[in-house]
């Protein structure tokens, strides 16, 4: 009856072009990707701190200055990553891996009355949530940029301050999740 079609109607599809479950690919992908960028939130530390250790314990002069020249070269790197600011790249979005992800996390959406919504200004709310925006990440890339047109996500400040994880989040046009900056995407 009508509740059936009701239901029908909101049952959630697979994105086109996008396989319903991971290949040995995507699932390579996601992990390696997955390795470099979490890994990175403890692994910037750990390495500067094995390059700080290594020049302050080096006792041929020549070589210390070497060493310090690599912390420091280090150092920067990381203040770069953190202050300069990241460029959204909606062509990347389109690439191979960003497809993994889609595939790996079986990313499926329901439509009111079965049709996707007309352009306009919309919020909407994803689950789940954590350190990286997952779910609004995968609706910001690939495929579902046709559905989600025009995202933006919006994602705690901290998060905006972590290296490469902040590189991730630049790419994929997230924001501050403070009022200001949601009010002026939504204008």
């Amino acid at each position: 009856g009508a509740g059936a079609d009701a239901l029908a109607a909101v049952a959630p599809r697979a994105l086109p072009r996008v396989a319903p479950y991971p290949s040995v690919a995507a699932e390579l992908g996601v992990i390696a990707s997955s390795l470099v960028a979490i890994g990175s939130v403890p692994g910037i530390p750990v390495l500067l701190f094995v390059l700080f250790r290594r020049a302050w314990r080096e006792e041929d002069a020549k070589e210390r200055r070497k060493k310090w020249a690599q912390f420091a070269a280090a150092v920067t790197a990381v203040a770069l990553l953190v202050v300069v600011p990241v460029a959204r790249r909606p062509r990347l979005m389109r690439t191979p891996l960003w497809r993994w992800w889609l595939e790996y996390m079986s990313v499926r959406v329901a439509y009111r009355a079965g049709e996707p919504l007309p352009k306009g200004q919309y919020m909407f709310v994803m689950m789940p949530h954590g350190l990286y925006p997952f779910s609004g990440a995968c609706s910001g890339l690939s495929e579902m940029q046709d559905t989600f047109f025009n995202m933006r996500l919006a994602v705690a400040d901290a998060g905006l301050k972590v290296p490469i994880i902040r590189s991730l989040m630049g790419w994929i046009g997230c924001i501050s999740a403070k009022s200001r900056s949601m009010s002026r995407a939504l204008t």
